[in-house]
């Protein structure tokens, strides 16, 4: 995420009954005091957001483009919890109708990594259908707890008897993540 000034801003947001994301929950103490024209912006601009939501078949607006946003720029995947820090004082169940519609418009990829919460990542599909070429191995670190998304590692399309048919498959490898193991040999 990066800061943007106001006048750089998508009209969605400038429209928009949105409050912006604090800097209190996103930023160190020393970004507290950046003057209140500028906003939370992705690494994406706008317009491949909006692109990206069209092609899903997903309309655009304000609270979306900075759920995707978000998404996209994130180096680990999110959970809900997450992604309401990272939005405050946006509403957690409007967060989460999102996450639903954009689960269900294959925007987002919803992961159980085994610790009880949903983690959500951004697909990197081009369109309204489940991408085969998506499909990818997550990693998540038993002592930091964050999900890391390996996309070098593709999944095989699992060989299953007659008459089933694979909707999702979840492939999570769990161990220490290259910072943790630094800090904690084993």
């Amino acid at each position: 995420m990066l800061l943007c000034h106001a006048s750089n801003l998508h009209p969605f947001f400038l429209s928009s009954k949105i409050f912006f994301p604090s800097r209190k929950k996103i930023f160190p103490s020393s970004y507290r005091n950046i003057p209140s024209s500028y906003y939370l912006c992705s690494m994406i601009s706008d317009e491949q957001l909006i692109l990206r939501l069209k092609a899903h078949g997903v309309r655009a607006t304000a609270m979306r483009l900075l759920v995707l946003g978000t998404l996209s720029d994130a180096h680990t995947t999110l959970s809900l919890r997450d992604l309401e820090d990272a939005l405050y004082p946006a509403d957690k169940s409007t967060i989460f109708r999102t996450l639903s519609l954009f689960e269900a418009h294959h925007l987002v990829h919803a992961i159980d990594d085994g610790t009880g919460t949903t983690r959500y990542e951004a697909c990197m599909s081009d369109d309204d259908h489940h991408d085969s070429d998506d499909r990818h191995a997550h990693f998540h670190c038993l002592h930091c707890g964050k999900t890391f998304c390996l996309t070098d590692i593709a999944m095989p399309e699992p060989a299953l008897p007659d008459k089933y048919v694979a909707l999702s498959v979840n492939y999570v490898i769990t161990g220490y993540c290259p910072d943790c193991a630094k800090k904690h040999p084993i």
